[in-house]
């Protein structure tokens, strides 16, 4: 036994946590009157508003869907409520009552995979709206072409790729993007860095992937890289998955 043991014997939990009491208070929120057990009443008075809140989103978006849901699978809902419960976020609050609420749908519109979960849990706000950004892109591209291609089909270069992130994230309109135009904006770093990290993020979760291009028939390793990217077929369904509820 070391000497913090023996001391923290002695002295009883509350009393050795005691000299912590504001660092506690501003790193964990919520006045800490029994410092030995805030962390648990204060953690479970959080968790229970996030269930309220997470019920009513719930609840709403099953009533948009317009069916009478079915139960969802223990390997889907108990990780999805168990992240869903720590996430103070209000749109990724929203995200993970969407999924749930596919998962609970009995028109099996889309499959919901337990992977799904997993996925969203690495996720930022950011990650999910650029990346719903990018499949709104594809799906007005694949609207308008006959017949109708994948939406892995399409690839994004660097500008569109910025496009869609200025305009969901940074909330700039598509006319004030264009270097020609006299209001156009310069990132800032930390708008840049932000970005790069998102795209690195869905890439790493397998959401978008680089494209890659033959150079040479006739040689071995004739393929490079291009400054392009593509949406993956995971990406599609865990997007439509995190999407409230269709009617149709």
């Amino acid at each position: 036994m070391n000497d913090d043991e023996k001391e923290l014997l002695k002295a009883g939990t509350e009393a050795a946590m005691r000299p912590f009491a504001d660092l506690i208070t501003k790193l964990f929120g919520g006045p800490v009157e029994q410092v030995g057990g805030m962390w648990t009443d204060d953690l479970v008075v959080r968790r229970k508003i996030r269930q309220i809140k997470l019920m009513r989103k719930l609840q709403r978006a099953i009533a948009d869907g317009g069916f009478e849901p079915n139960a969802i699978p223990d390997k889907i809902w108990i990780p999805a409520l168990q992240e869903a419960l720590l996430e103070d976020d209000e749109h990724l609050q929203e995200t993970w009552a969407n999924l749930m609420a596919n998962a609970a749908d009995p028109r099996r519109i889309g499959p919901i995979l337990p992977s799904f979960a997993v996925i969203l849990k690495e996720l930022t706000s950011v990650d999910v709206k650029f990346l719903d950004a990018l499949v709104r892109d594809a799906e007005e591209l694949s609207r308008h072409a006959s017949p109708c291609p994948p939406l892995t089909s399409f690839e994004f270069d660097d500008t569109k790729l910025r496009i869609a992130f200025e305009c969901t994230v940074l909330g700039r309109r598509p006319e004030d993007l264009r270097p020609d135009n006299s209001a156009y904006i310069e990132w800032r770093d930390d708008e840049t860095l932000t970005f790069k990290v998102a795209a690195d993020t869905l890439t790493r979760n397998g959401l978008i992937a680089p494209n890659y291009v033959s150079v040479s028939v006739s040689k071995p390793f004739g393929i490079i890289r291009t400054n392009s990217i593509s949406l993956t077929d995971l990406a599609v369904r865990f997007v439509m998955a995190c999407r409230t509820p269709s009617r149709v």
